[in-house]
């Protein structure tokens, strides 16, 4: 989040159906042919950290009305019946993050021919840096770029904030240098008082809502700096 504060101009985009878009075959060809290991290590290896979701099951998830929702509805049925990386997996984003070390290249080189900077965060994707952004072509050219490399850009999920807007990244509002958003503060703020009343405790982060959540991002934020 920190590279993107002060920013003019963000640019989010997000990926569909991440996990479930990273097949076994790329992950037994990173396994294989970055990592070296021998082919019968990687195919176990490979088979142990990816799943298929059966058919039966996928049968009983609702099918959206909307054309746009339905389609991605099929899309993703299609990417659950083989053999791909399981969101909520331990292992997943570590193993997502080292078959897209390709894509996170080309596109931080792509941000850079900008003059912007680029994050991911698993599947969502952030651009910062001069007006020149809001244009367009960028988002044109990550899209291309994102479909090169296997995946596919959620349109509807593609926005663009000015400096003059509130400008989130994860959450975290980042205009003019990360912070946490109005109602974590507060639920943070009364977190802290009531562990100076009450004591700190389990009881004392299920007693406020949203506590845990902060306190959690606040522990993050201290370990990132």
């Amino acid at each position: 989040m920190t590279p993107h504060a002060g920013s003019t101009v963000v640019l989010q985009m997000d990926l569909e159906s991440f996990f479930a878009s990273i097949p076994a075959g790329r992950v037994h060809g990173w396994l294989q042919g970055t990592a070296g290991l021998p082919e019968p290590v990687a195919h176990t290896v490979t088979g142990l950290v990816t799943t298929v979701l059966p058919l039966a099951v996928w049968r009983r998830v609702p099918v959206p009305r909307e054309h746009a929702a339905r389609e991605r509805h099929r899309r993703l049925g299609e990417r659950l019946a083989v053999p791909h990386l399981p969101q909520g997996a331990p292992t997943s984003p570590a193993l997502a993050n080292l078959v897209c070390f390709r894509l996170d290249r080309r596109l931080a080189g792509l941000a850079a021919a900008f003059g912007a900077t680029y994050t991911r965060y698993v599947d969502d994707l952030t651009f910062s840096g001069n007006p020149t952004l809001r244009g367009g072509r960028l988002a044109e050219v990550v899209t291309q770029v994102v479909t090169d490399e296997g995946f596919r850009a959620n349109p509807a999920k593609t926005r663009t904030t000015a400096a003059a807007r509130r400008q989130a990244v994860l959450g975290t509002v980042v205009n003019a240098g990360p912070k946490l958003p109005r109602p974590e503060r507060d639920a943070l703020r009364a977190l802290l008082h009531h562990c100076a009343v009450h004591g700190c405790g389990r009881r004392s982060a299920t007693a406020i809502p949203r506590a845990s959540a902060t306190t959690c991002w606040a522990g993050w934020r201290g370990r990132r700096r």
